[in-house]
């Protein structure tokens, strides 16, 4: 069974290389005329002499079968005089094959399909200009064509008045850096291959009766491929890269949000879930959308979606400037943690909760009307009511895995009775509060503030508790609201209550109301 891999973050200007049977979808792209004339590509460079130093960089590169075959390509070829002795004396394979792909492409390029703001994808991947300058010249990188168009056999030959140096983008930065590998390696750890079934084709069965497949498989990184492709060239990103110093401090510091206990059902590894956690947190919040120029001086918000309020921090740091944005090497991680990880969470009891979570008890999900005389309602909210006379109304709300292992000040959104009913300006009721925490190992309550008085005419806040210590972030995690009245109290207060939101504010800071 033949197996072809695509790996898209490191190896797709090898694969760009190897894309002949890739050329029918291309060709609907390009034109690609077959009564070309002349001599092939590499002849005609070997016939001038101020291309003899290309020349020789082709060959060292390993291209002169293909620039002499009958594919279709376009060479700008640099004049001898703009090759830097640093490159062609340099012995570095590597950065040859590399400089040489960045002035060849696939199929036919000539001036008369050039437009002022053109870019054709290199044999490396990488995206070059080719178009008119601000001279009203064709340029290639910002060099003029010296001449245009000579059309060979194989392909268009463009002389060039300059040389375009390759440049590292984003990722293949990351790979070549030492000083970054704990940061790559936090991202490899996202790479995952899986089948491309619109590309794979059944060819029988096996002697189990198995579907046989000639399958090509995709490998990625599920990570880069949601917050920023920093491993193409379409698109300019500007991203913090800490140093495996400033990695590990950073990695020291917030791992105690991210305490484990092993998972829910307690079979994995707790230090491995905590790692991973941790990583998480930090690497997906390093790149941001545009250049650096494109990014405000008051605040930039991630491709993940965070926003932070110190950018002059945050990019302090050596800027490097790539192919596809910019790079800021950084000794020091200056995420906030109460804008990274530690922030207030809300949860909404409409989206969270369902009718298994509220027991002993009725419950309506309304909605404010367009008349409301109350304000700052986040959506609906539940309408629990007594169903028994002998049993307390109670509603759970579960936090899921976004909570953290630390302190919490917990508030609960209570919704006065007057906002169906503008007369209703009594209704008011006692509420109690407990937290659950459970996994495989135990399950264990743990009393929070009891009694407390919810308004009748006002949106407010009712406090559950104060320094809730969460000991590990994944435990199934939930809160208890039970209406308490005790029966003395009852004409004094009701037995229901409408409840908009739960709160989880950082511990000793101000909720967001």
């Amino acid at each position: 069974m033949k197996k072809t891999v695509t790996h898209i973050a490191r190896f797709l200007p090898l694969l760009l290389l190897a894309a002949v049977a890739c050329q029918d979808s291309w060709n609907r792209h390009y034109s690609y005329d077959k009564t070309l004339g002349g001599e092939d590509l590499l002849t005609t460079l070997k016939a001038e002499a101020s291309y003899s130093r290309f020349v020789k960089l082709i060959e060292i590169a390993g291209l002169q079968d293909k620039l002499a075959g009958s594919g279709s390509y376009t060479v700008w070829a640099p004049h001898n005089d703009f090759i830097p002795d640093s490159v062609y004396t340099s012995g570095d394979t590597a950065l040859i094959r590399d400089v040489v792909h960045n002035h060849i492409a696939y199929f036919l390029h000539s001036t008369a399909e050039a437009y002022s703001g053109s870019s054709v994808m290199m044999l490396n991947g990488k995206y070059i200009h080719f178009g008119k300058g601000g001279s009203e010249k064709f340029a290639f990188g910002g060099f003029e064509l010296d001449p245009a168009d000579r059309v060979c056999s194989n392909g268009v030959l463009h002389g060039l008045a300059g040389y375009v140096p390759f440049e590292y983008n984003l990722w293949e930065y990351l790979e070549k850096t030492p000083e970054l590998s704990l940061l790559l390696q936090a991202y490899n750890f996202y790479d995952s291959t899986y089948m491309d079934r619109e590309r794979s084709r059944r060819i029988g069965v096996d002697s189990m009766g198995n579907h046989v497949y000639d399958t090509v498989l995709i490998q990625e990184n599920t990570l880069l491929r949601r917050i920023g492709k920093i491993y193409n060239e379409d698109r300019n990103y500007t991203m913090i890269a800490p140093t495996n110093r400033a990695f590990e401090q950073a990695f020291d510091y917030y791992k105690n949000y991210y305490k484990s206990n092993g998972g829910p059902a307690v079979t994995m590894n707790k230090d491995s879930i905590q790692r991973t956690r941790t990583h998480l947190a930090l690497i997906r919040n390093l790149i941001f959308e545009g250049g650096f120029e494109t990014l405000t001086d008051t605040a930039v918000v991630s491709t993940f979606g965070y926003r932070f309020g110190n950018p002059g921090e945050l990019f302090d740091g050596r800027r490097i400037e790539t192919s596809n944005g910019d790079l800021f090497i950084v000794d020091s991680l200056r995420f906030d943690p109460y804008e990274l990880v530690y922030r207030e969470m809300v949860y909404e009891v409409e989206k969270v909760c369902t009718p298994e979570d509220v027991t002993t008890a009725n419950y309506t999900l309304l909605y404010p009307g367009e008349n409301t005389k109350t304000q700052g309602i986040s959506g609906g909210y539940f309408y629990i009511t007594e169903s028994s006379a002998s049993r307390d109304p109670k509603l759970t709300v579960r936090f899921g895995d976004s909570i953290l292992s630390a302190k919490y000040d917990i508030y609960c959104t209570i919704v006065p009775g007057n906002t169906e009913d503008s007369t209703n300006l009594e209704e008011k009721t006692l509420l109690d509060f407990a937290m659950s925490y459970k996994n495989g190992h135990f399950a264990r309550n743990v009393n929070l503030n009891k009694a407390q008085e919810t308004h009748p005419t006002e949106l407010g806040l009712v406090q559950a508790g104060s320094e809730v210590n969460i000991p590990t972030f994944d435990s199934e995690v939930s809160l208890t609201i039970t209406i308490k009245v005790p029966s003395a109290q009852r004409d004094k207060y009701k037995r229901n209550v409408r409840i908009d939101n739960v709160r989880l504010v950082p511990a000793g800071r101000s909720p967001n109301f």
